[in-house]
Order: structure tokens, then C-alpha cells, then sequence
């Protein structure tokens, strides 16, 4: 397998990796963290693929059921508005969490999804570039005898 093939398959697998990664953890927390309430407090801007301004907010939290708050934490969206002050419903590990999940398992499935399929992809074209390189080692081999 040539460099160029090689590191086509070790970002695939990577960023196959990292999102199946990122869509279970939020998975997870969904299924089976503390349900509450995000309070945005603090929101900063930065540019968004279309130079269009996507927010990044910090704020507090307070589950359900009122027994705990965590003061300060952020949200693991971006808004493409400013989300203003009103409550969001959200998900948290445990009462130390430094970091609340939005309440849409579509997203989460969505990037576990997308992960598999990319890893799957990366490694079955890994497969199949090493065997056809290996291929045309025995080719080249066979080629090399065949003249001497």
C-alpha cells in the first residue's frame, strides 16, 4: 500500500473513531445520566463555515427534581442564535459533570451512524488496497524470475 493510500485509511479510521466515540458518550449520557436544566448565562460567538456567527454557551444547571445545581458548565451544541436566557433541556453524567448533553438522541445516533460508517469504509478500503498491493508484489516477483 502506497503512502498516500496509508494515510487516507489512518484518517478514516481516525475520524471514524472519534465520532463513533463522541455519538456513543452522548448516547450514553442520554440513556442514562441525570435529566435537568441548562440556563444559559454566558454565550460567546465565533464564525461558522459561512462566516455566519455560531454561539458557544456556558451557564448553570439544575436537574428535575431540584436536589442538585451545578453552578458552571457547558453545553455541547452551538446555537446558530443566541439562544437568549430561556431553560434547555439537557442530560449530565453526574452532579460533578463539566458538560451537559442536548436531549436529541437523533444527533447522537446520527454521529455513532456516521462514525461506523466511516471506519467501516477506511478499513475495508485498507483491506483492499494492502491485498491488491500485495497482489502485484507476487506479480512483480513472478515477472522478475520469469526473466532471469
Amino acid at each position: 500500500m502506497s503512502v498516500g493510500r496509508a494515510w487516507r485509511v489512518i484518517v478514516g479510521v481516525g475520524g471514524g473513531l472519534y465520532l463513533l466515540g463522541s455519538g456513543l458518550s452522548g448516547l450514553h449520557t442520554q440513556l442514562t445520566g441525570v435529566k435537568g436544566y441548562f440556563t444559559p448565562e454566558y454565550c460567546h460567538s465565533t464564525a461558522g463555515r459561512h462566516g455566519d456567527p455560531q454561539y458557544k454557551c456556558e451557564g448553570s444547571f439544575v436537574d428535575t427534581a431540584g436536589t442538585f445545581i451545578i453552578p458552571r458548565l457547558e453545553i455541547d451544541q452551538t446555537y446558530s442564535e443566541h439562544p437568549g436566557t430561556g431553560r434547555v433541556s439537557v442530560f449530565v453524567d453526574a452532579q460533578g459533570s463539566d458538560t451537559a448533553v442536548t436531549d436529541d438522541r437523533n444527533a447522537s445516533l446520527g454521529m455513532a451512524g456516521g462514525g461506523a460508517l466511516i471506519l467501516t469504509v477506511a478499513v475495508g478500503f485498507g483491506v483492499r488496497w494492502a491485498r491488491r498491493s500485495r497482489r502485484e508484489d507476487e506479480a512483480r516477483q513472478r515477472a522478475a524470475v520469469a526473466m532471469a
